[in-house]
């Protein structure tokens, strides 16, 4: 894990951008990690407009992925489940990642002072059945 960006903390665990990383479709993808219930799970995000800090869109695209390597892996089982209470947690610390002013990656770098909107996609994340 690069040591580029740095960990925020948060009371149940920690977040970081990572970067663009080489996923198992041999594509990069935009990357951040989370540090959550003794692991560190590694999801993919996209942006739109990111040259602008108020009209700028960032969707959450997958979620869930115990190696970073693994990130573009479409399969049911590559990515962890967890329950509705975490997915809640998950999102907040994400949130807050993206709306803090921090240090993030290329092209994000310009937006500094983000005040656009951060999207979940559609299966985001794998929940579990109760």
């Amino acid at each position: 894990m690069s040591d580029k960006f740095e960990w925020v903390d948060f009371p149940r665990g920690q977040a970081q951008f990572c970067g663009s990383i080489r996923g198992t479709d041999e594509l990069g993808h935009n990357a951040f990690a989370i540090r959550f219930l003794g692991g560190t799970f590694y999801g993919e995000f996209e942006y739109i407009n990111c040259l602008n800090a108020s009209a700028s869109t960032i969707t959450i695209k997958m979620f869930g992925y115990s190696d970073k390597t693994n990130l573009g892996n479409t399969s049911e089982g590559s990515r962890y489940k967890f329950n509705q209470s975490d997915v809640k947690e998950i999102s907040d610390m994400i949130m807050q990642l993206f709306l803090r002013k921090s240090s993030k990656p290329f092209p994000l770098h310009k937006l500094v002072d983000f005040k656009g909107d951060v999207i979940f996609a559609d299966d985001w994340i794998q929940i579990t059945s109760v």
